[in-house]
């Protein structure tokens, strides 16, 4: 594949999945908060919402390893489920982001 051809895929892929994370945010979480699926979960389940993403994002990626592994997933296109993983890799993103802008309490600067 020369580097027009990729160039072109790379720029479909990524307006795929900007589709595919703003639908599916939509079904999974509100407005307000993307990540909310993470956390009411996390709360559920006494986990943190990094391990829940962390669950899913597996998921999606032992299915790519089924594929290496054999050639095919039957749920759906192996192409999807890409689109699937590097939206993961969005959300995780946006985890941690997320959690490194909560300022600590009760540190030695709240006196």
């Amino acid at each position: 594949m020369n580097a027009t051809r990729l160039k072109k895929l790379l720029e479909e892929m990524i307006q795929h999945e900007e589709t595919v994370l703003t639908n599916k945010g939509t079904d999974y979480a509100s407005n307000e908060d993307r990540l909310s699926n993470f956390k009411v979960l996390a709360d559920l389940l006494g986990l943190t919402p990094i391990q829940v993403w962390g669950v899913y994002c597996f998921k999606h990626l032992l299915a790519v390893a089924s594929y290496v592994r054999n050639g095919q997933v039957e749920s759906e296109p192996i192409e999807e489920r890409i689109t699937d993983v590097r939206n993961y890799m969005v959300l995780g993103n946006a985890l941690i982001a997320e959690a490194s802008e909560v300022e600590p309490s009760g540190g030695a600067d709240d006196e």
